[in-house]
């Protein structure tokens, strides 16, 4: 998880998606689902971005940011 939000900040969005797919291979997690969306956003990749984003809700449909 942690790599994946560092490979984020240095632009390297292929990367973060990676490290964070991996994670999600591990143990499905609002934060990497979260960290993955925002890197496929940066891609461009919207419906992938926010697939990532319903599927975080799934997860945790009682956080308060979910709108």
């Amino acid at each position: 998880m942690n790599l994946a939000i560092c490979y984020f900040l240095k632009e390297d969005y292929r990367k973060s998606i990676e490290r964070a797919t991996e994670s999600l291979n591990l143990q499905q997690g609002v934060k990497a689902y979260y960290r993955r969306a925002k890197a496929k956003a940066a891609l461009k990749d919207y419906w992938g971005a926010t697939a990532d984003l319903d599927e975080a809700i799934k997860i945790d449909p009682s956080d308060p940011n979910n709108f």
